[in-house]
């Protein structure tokens, strides 16, 4: 989707002819359209992996860092505990706070 809308944004440029305030506009729009559509790419990347799709993977992980490019390092950050979560599972990590406590306490 995000890449569908990026081509859709392209098409526009031409009939802007470098009026600055449509190209303020045309810039909001391509800021809120790559917000929107960034994390679901991401949530699509985290789908590809789980089923083992690597070829659908790379398209989502390219079009990534084609076109969130700095953002990428703000959304996992904010989705950062759905994917320890989901590394937790895939590699049957428990978290801390799940272990059995050991006493450090040696009795004589």
């Amino acid at each position: 989707m995000l890449r569908a809308t990026h081509r859709v944004m392209e098409a526009q440029l031409p009939i802007l002819n470098g009026n600055p305030r449509l190209m303020a506009a045309w810039r909001q729009g391509e800021r809120y359209w790559r917000d929107r559509f960034g994390p679901t790419t991401i949530k699509q990347l985290y789908a590809h992996l789980r089923r083992c799709e690597i070829r659908g993977a790379i398209s989502a992980a390219s079009t990534l860092v084609r076109y969130v490019r700095g953002r990428l390092f703000i959304f996992p950050w904010k989705y950062r505990h759905e994917g320890v979560n989901y590394l937790r599972r895939l590699f049957g990590w428990r978290h801390n706070r799940d272990r059995k406590r050991v006493s450090a306490v040696v009795s004589r």
